[in-house]
Parts: C-alpha cells; sequence; structure tokens
C-alpha cells in the first residue's frame, strides 16, 4: 500500500470518526419528548392551607393595628374637645401645637402600619410562589413531565373592556385549549398540602 494510499484511508477515517463525535454530540442535544403538564396557580393559592393559616395571621395583625389607631383617634377626639373649651391664652397655643404634632403621628402611624401589612403580604405572596415553583419540580420529577406551565385558559376578556385592553388580553394569551388530562392542579395543591400538615403546620 503506498503512501498516498494510506494517508487517504487514514483521512476517511478521520472524517467518519468526526462526524460520529458529531452526530453523538447531536443526539445528547436533542431534547426528549414533550410531557406537558398545566398549573392553574389561582386556584392552587387559593387551595392551599398554608395561605389560609398566614392568612388568619395577617388578618388579626391588622384587627390589633386598626384597635392601635382607633385608640389613637379617640385620644385625639378626647384632645379636641379639651382644646375647643379652652379661652385663648398660652394653654391653648401650646394645646393647639400638641394636637397638631398628635395629628401629624397618627397619619404616620396609619402609612406606617399599611406599609408594614403590604410588605407582609409580599412576603408571603412570594414566599407561596417559590414553593409552589418547588412542589411543581418535585411533581414533574415523580411522574416524568418534562415541562409544567402555569395556565391561562381561563383568562376571558372584561366586560366592557375598550379595544386596547381587548388587544391586550389577546397578546398576552398564551393557552386557547388545553385538555383535562394535562391539569395537574389537584396533585400539586394535595401535595402542597400534605407537606404542610406534616411539618406541624408552622
Amino acid at each position: 500500500m503506498t503512501q498516498a494510499l494510506i494517508s487517504r484511508v487514514c483521512l476517511v477515517l478521520c472524517s467518519a470518526c468526526a462526524l460520529s463525535a458529531v452526530l453523538a454530540m447531536g443526539r445528547t442535544k436533542t431534547p426528549p419528548a414533550p410531557v406537558i403538564a398545566i398549573v392553574d396557580l389561582e386556584k392552587v393559592l387559593n387551595a392551599l392551607e398554608e395561605k389560609g393559616a398566614k392568612q388568619k395571621q395577617l388578618d388579626a395583625r391588622g384587627e390589633e393595628l386598626k384597635k392601635k389607631l382607633t385608640d389613637q383617634r379617640k385620644a385625639a377626639d378626647d384632645q379636641l374637645k379639651s382644646f375647643e373649651v379652652l379661652p385663648e391664652g398660652p394653654e391653648r397655643t401650646l394645646k393647639q401645637e400638641q394636637l397638631a404634632r398628635l395629628a401629624f403621628q397618627l397619619e404616620f402611624e396609619v402609612q406606617f402600619g399599611e406599609k408594614q401589612l403590604e410588605k407582609i403580604s409580599t412576603d408571603l405572596l412570594k414566599d407561596l410562589y417559590f414553593k409552589i415553583d418547588a412542589a411543581s419540580a418535585t411533581l414533574a420529577a415523580q411522574n416524568g413531565y418534562t415541562l409544567v406551565l402555569a395556565s391561562d385558559e381561563g383568562v376571558e376578556i372584561p366586560k366592557g373592556a375598550d379595544f386596547r385592553e381587548v388587544q391586550r388580553t389577546i397578546a398576552l394569551k398564551r393557552m386557547l385549549h388545553v385538555a383535562p388530562g394535562h391539569d395537574i392542579t389537584d396533585e400539586l395543591i394535595t401535595l402542597m398540602n400534605n407537606e404542610f400538615n406534616a411539618t406541624g403546620k408552622k
């Protein structure tokens, strides 16, 4: 076998090896056949026992704040009544300054309390979303789902919507019809409620 023929054979073999490697790489990058599941996020949130328990805590915090503000308003009203009967003079002026300070403090307490409740609500919603995300991944691993999507099938065009609102709703909508067999919402709710109960409802 001549040197030229040997070189040609080696070149062919190298080309074949390179082609096999490329094909092998292509095969490893091919995604699996999709097994799609959908979740109704709003239904999940409304059915979670953890959300119900924490919402009760939030409501109780709100009632505490409401009572505190009611007491402060009553105290302010009492001082205002005593101010109204004071004659003109230094005592009335001092009382007026105290009332102005009290009104400012009361306004601050209202705004601060509302921001506190809003932050607690925001943190609660974020925490529940992250838990739904993790539970969806757990359910997907257990059942072989390759895609778990949040369903927007139930989103409807609001009654009386103008052209822009209709156009925006249509543009944002992704799912027109989903076969019921893809819906794992109830499975996800059961999984998360069981986990919540198993951890002592903390």
